[in-house]
């Protein structure tokens, strides 16, 4: 399928996908041609053309993702909202590694609730799952996050369940 035919088909409900979450027409317009970049630069990935429009929902809650990924700071990890700053302790090396070790039902959530900020029901909607569901999925990708940074990074857990302490990784502590 070319470039041109599914930029007809799919761009105005890909970008009603996209206002959605973003919520910004703008950035809207602008995620949504770099979803269609992107599509056009991978679509010798794209095998079946009639999985085209899941295809480009995906390259589009990807866009997504990344553009909240840029715009936040920090992200939330603990149950106790805990909040994981940008600094030597958390480099990105081991978050992003442990992110895309995650199996892609927990990363969804993850992005969703803590990378995009979307509250857990609005999660559940988007990806149509109950919000039991989708809280078992934080659940889990959270003590396996946790870990992760414990047996990584060298962090420990204090009485409450919250990381603590400094990173002791040669992949993300710096000068080590």
């Amino acid at each position: 399928m070319l470039t041109k035919e599914l930029w007809k088909e799919y761009k105005k409900p890909i970008y009603y996908f996209i206002l959605k979450w973003v919520k910004q027409p703008e950035t809207s317009k602008d995620i949504l041609q770099n979803t269609f970049l992107r599509a056009h630069l991978k679509k010798h990935q794209l095998r079946d053309d009639k999985k085209a429009k899941a295809w480009l929902f995906q390259i589009a809650r990807n866009e997504v993702y990344t553009y909240f990924a840029q715009q936040k700071t920090h992200l939330p990890l603990l149950e106790n909202e805990a909040v994981v700053e940008n600094n030597a302790a958390f480099t990105p090396c081991c978050w992003e590694r442990f992110l895309s070790e995650l199996p892609p039902s927990y990363q969804e959530v993850v992005k969703l609730c803590f990378i995009a900020g979307k509250k857990q029901q609005e999660a559940a909607a988007l990806l149509g799952l109950s919000l039991a569901n989708v809280k078992a999925r934080i659940r889990r990708a959270k003590a396996w996050l946790q870990e992760a940074l414990v047996n990584c990074c060298g962090y420990t857990l204090d009485e409450n369940g919250t990381l603590s302490g400094e990173s002791h990784c040669a992949r993300c502590a710096p000068g080590i």
